[in-house]
């Protein structure tokens, strides 16, 4: 049987455990939310053993997992990390798939199994295969909408954008910003684009934004204010400054040439696609910035990019000479 993660809870509820599952794909979040819901529909009396994969001999675990438990009358077992499990012994994975433990369920997460291998297709016809590819950009914000509906609140469309913008595409991560938002809003219907930018942008962006205010200007001492204060959030790295001043550039170039195209506001907003107050701000920084200045901006990004990546000057030094140049 194939399933979704979004379709496990409710088979899970359903069903209850069922005697095989297989966990695979490269999205480390969608892999570890199969697993905790898994472990969350196990009843109290099931003894949960989570046992180390490479110390595993796969025939002995197999006729351990047909034994029933002396501590309690079922029995969970969890292998993450189980690539070369499946990969080495698929075969007689599948033979117990047939013919398991009655008292029994086995859950093996790994990030990468090759389907194409006769024994692995075999296997997941006879488990609950639960696939957890890498999702596409453009359908984060989507993911996002109905996690936030799933903590228990809706999100409009221009939030999820927003949040993808500020804190990036890792789910892992999202997800924690959603929860944070859910409780933010506990009095409110819904998360809109200004909750975002007030919890989730704090002064990260906002001080981003300062920074390429004051380039667009072309106020160094302003730019450097603003990047010593970067600086100074425990958080924020150089590769995350270098990666924020890349993501604002591109928005600001791409928002310049549809104004040089002559696009209406009204498609404007429609093809950059964010939050329709952040467009009006970028329109205040792109107004001050000729097209051919972007470009030049864009470039000096990228080599200070390559320059900390090859250690060839202190980060700070880098960010602090980049941030110069950019105001000229």
């Amino acid at each position: 049987m194939d399933a979704t993660v979004a379709d496990l809870e409710r088979l899970l509820k359903k069903n209850g455990l069922e005697p095989v599952y297989v966990i695979h794909g490269p999205e480390p979040f969608l892999r570890s939310e199969a697993l905790r819901l898994i472990k969350e529909a196990a009843t109290e009396d099931t003894d949960l053993s989570e046992p180390e994969p490479t110390r595993l001999d796969p025939a002995a675990l197999l006729d351990d997992l047909r034994t029933t438990s002396l501590f309690a009358p079922k029995r969970l077992v969890i292998v993450d990390g189980a690539d070369a499990l499946i990969a080495n012994s698929a075969d007689l994975l599948c033979g117990y798939a047939e013919r398991p433990g009655a008292t029994t369920t086995l859950a093996l997460a790994a990030e990468s199994v090759d389907a194409r291998k006769k024994p692995v297709k075999r296997l997941l016809k006879n488990v609950v295969n639960i696939p957890c590819p890498a999702m596409k950009p453009r359908e984060i914000p989507t993911w996002c909408m109905h996690r936030a509906r799933y903590h228990g609140k809706p999100m409009d469309s221009e939030a999820a954008r927003l949040l993808v913008d500020l804190a990036g595409t890792g789910l892992g991560q999202l997800d924690g910003q959603i929860r944070a938002l859910v409780t933010y809003c506990h009095e409110r219907k819904r998360i809109t684009s200004k909750h975002v930018a007030a919890l989730v942008g704090g002064d990260h962006a906002r001080t981003v934004w300062d920074l390429v205010r004051a380039i667009s200007d072309r106020a160094p001492a302003k730019a450097l204010r603003a990047l010593d204060r970067l600086l100074r959030e425990p958080k924020v790295t150089t590769p995350w400054i270098l990666g924020a001043l890349a993501r604002e550039m591109r928005d600001l170039w791409r928002l310049k040439q549809l104004v040089s195209e002559g696009h209406p506001d009204t498609e404007i907003q429609k093809r950059m696609g964010k939050a329709p107050w952040l467009t009006r701000r970028m329109m205040q920084n792109v107004r001050r910035m000729e097209l051919g200045r972007l470009k030049g901006l864009y470039r000096l990004l990228l080599r200070a990019d390559v320059a900390s990546k090859t250690g060839l000057a202190p980060d700070s030094w880098i960010l602090q000479s980049l941030t110069l140049q950019l105001c000229r």
